[in-house]
């Protein structure tokens, strides 16, 4: 979806190769299940797969944000704040990387949402190092 968004983008360098790109990419899938399934179960191959898909993706973000604490309406921590205090990151080696996709460094991936997954490692120290720096005591939840 934000794949499609994003090429209504006219600053985008190449535009019409990713939008190309994407299209090949949804038409030879569907052709390939399609040619290679009868329909009803390419159809069930496509739910499961969503399905397992959307599963995968709670089990990368609920260990981030479970335990942490819950901002109310009357709260009102600055952007830096708001992110540290009500995320964490999952700590582990490459293949941790690998498996969640670099979303294992969750805080970073929230202040720097375009950041590319390798840079956000790097973001981790600099983050780490300016918010030991800060007065915590200004702000707590609840």
């Amino acid at each position: 979806m934000s794949s499609g968004k994003a090429l209504t983008n006219r600053s985008l360098k190449h535009r019409t190769l990713d939008g190309a790109l994407l299209f090949a990419h949804c038409a030879l899938r569907l052709t390939v299940q399609f040619w290679l399934l009868p329909p009803g179960m390419a159809i069930a191959f496509i739910a499961v797969h969503q399905g397992l898909f959307g599963l995968y993706l709670g089990s990368l973000f609920a260990p981030h944000h479970k335990g942490m604490p819950i901002l109310k309406s009357d709260d009102r921590p600055d952007f830096l704040r708001r992110q540290v205090l009500t995320s964490r990151n999952v700590r582990g080696g490459r293949l941790t990387d690998i498996a969640l996709g670099g979303l294992n460094h969750q805080i970073e991936h929230h202040l720097f949402p375009s950041m590319s997954s390798p840079d956000l490692r790097i973001a981790r120290t600099i983050v780490r190092r300016y918010c030991g720096t800060w007065a915590w005591t200004t702000w707590r939840p609840g």
